[in-house]
């Protein structure tokens, strides 16, 4: 794996975060998301956003060192208070 890119929707809004710009979307956006170490089978990876309140959903897709993307990128839904 050489990187990770991460797609963060508010589930109330419909929007999408857009980490380039700092900004709420309409479209799906990836971001990327620090590894350490990268080139491995595994890596750690972090996404720093604080999010407000609210419903929320998180995918990360993974790339690997011949450019392949992750045909099924992990998905995980949960909310903030």
């Amino acid at each position: 794996m050489t990187s990770v890119e991460v797609a963060v929707e508010n589930l109330d809004t419909g929007q999408w975060w857009d980490a380039a710009a700092q900004a709420w979307t309409p479209t799906l956006r990836w971001n990327p998301a620090p590894i350490n170490p990268a080139g491995g089978p595994s890596a750690p990876w972090t996404y720093p956003p604080t999010l407000p309140a609210g419903r929320w959903q998180l995918r990360a897709r993974a790339r690997d060192g011949a450019g392949h993307l992750d045909a099924t990128p992990a998905q995980f839904a949960f909310r903030t208070d």
